[in-house]
């Protein structure tokens, strides 16, 4: 009697043992599920804002260089002296270069201040994506490779305990 019962703890033990061990790979496949799927909305959200800012920044490029030759055709008007430049009929204002170099320089000023709001957006994009693929690879880990990482596998697929185990002590303590 004493026998069957420890034969039936034990094997009490190994079930108990197996199913929590199930419940905590669940909980990290479930966990990096969420995460994956987290990153993968905010990535399509910063993907569409990022689109937008750009087409948005495109035509504020040519809104603002129409502006600028504006602002420069009214700011070099008065400076065109009727005594010594005479304006010849069909030709450019004598202050052209200097008026065509204020409008460049606003829009390079423009343009500079827009690419570097682009790339930020784009990092910040390729950031989610990225974190997406690593959350989708650790829920791969998770399912593929973790269980076997407990020597339960065969001797080819068993993994070095060196190896793996700083990788486990980090997931457990994620959980």
């Amino acid at each position: 009697m004493g026998a069957d019962r420890t034969r039936w703890q034990s094997e009490w033990t190994a079930k108990y043992n197996v199913y929590v061990e199930q419940l905590k790979l669940r909980a990290a496949v479930h966990q990096w599920s969420e995460r994956a799927t987290a990153h993968e909305v905010s990535f399509i959200s910063k993907r569409n804002w990022t689109i937008g800012a750009g087409l948005g920044g495109l035509a504020g490029a040519i809104l603002w260089s129409t502006l600028s030759l504006w602002l420069a055709k009214w700011l070099f008007v008065g400076a065109f002296v009727e005594g010594t430049l005479k304006a010849k009929e069909g030709f450019l204002r004598p202050t052209w270069s200097h008026e065509l170099i204020f409008g460049a320089a606003a829009t390079v000023l423009y343009l500079t201040l827009f690419l570097w709001t682009m790339r930020i957006l784009v990092r910040m994009m390729m950031s989610e994506h990225h974190l997406g693929v690593d959350a989708r690879g650790g829920r791969a880990w998770r399912i593929l490779i973790w269980p076997f990482s407990r020597t339960r596998a065969p001797p080819l697929l068993r993994i070095e305990r060196s190896f793996s185990q700083p990788c486990f002590d980090q997931s457990l303590t994620a959980l």
